[in-house]
């Protein structure tokens, strides 16, 4: 993935827009933060040309880490780690 487009901490759940930090030489960063993902807080700045390009590439991580927290939680009963384990 283009680093330049999407820097990601850990997970999401609702998105919570800070202003942008914009430089003269860059994009503006959009920060987005969340509570209680994988028993954690997510952080994740999207590098991008406007708030909805950003807004979709921090959709996309939590959509990752929903993913894999269905195929590897081994919390959840429903996981396939835990199908696997039984």
């Amino acid at each position: 993935m283009n680093k330049n487009f999407l820097l990601a901490g850990s997970a999401l759940v609702s998105l919570t827009i800070a202003d942008p930090d914009v430089s003269a030489d860059s994009s503006p960063a959009w920060r987005f933060h969340a509570d209680h993902v994988l028993g954690t807080s997510l952080d994740v700045t999207a590098v991008a040309a406007d708030e909805s390009t950003a807004k979709m590439a921090a959709e996309a991580v939590r959509a990752e880490i929903d993913r894999l927290d269905r195929v590897l939680s081994g919390w959840r009963e429903d996981s396939e780690l835990a199908s696997l384990n039984r």
